[in-house]
């Protein structure tokens, strides 16, 4: 467990998607490279999540396919944006900003139950 008052960013993987009430989420998403952590997000049909997402190092991009999400994510700044996804299914998320030479391989998914 997290300790109290300390970043969620800091928290460990498996503890950085919260269900905050029924249908609604929080996903503290941390970027460095070549990764996203965590890597993949769960929630529910019909379930309103709020992304906050920040780098370790450099600047990263978060894309989510099939959407219009798309942020810049900067070393020393939080990105969060909120949104509410009605149907199943998975989507890809991908750096879309350059980050190195292992920048293709930097990408997760939301799985959508």
């Amino acid at each position: 467990m997290a300790t109290p008052g300390a970043s969620p960013f800091g928290a460990p993987v498996d503890e950085r998607v919260r269900e905050l009430a029924p249908g609604k989420y929080e996903a503290y998403i941390l970027a460095q490279t070549w990764v996203f952590q965590p890597n993949e997000v769960r929630i529910p049909a019909g379930s309103e999540i709020t992304f906050y997402l920040t780098s370790k190092d450099v600047q990263h991009g978060f894309n989510l396919e099939g959407t219009n999400i798309n942020m810049q994510i900067l070393p020393g700044q939080v990105s969060t944006l909120t949104a509410t996804f009605n149907e199943p299914g998975e989507r890809f998320f991908i750096c879309h900003e350059y980050c190195g030479v292992g920048h293709q391989t930097m990408y997760g998914r939301l799985v959508v139950e």
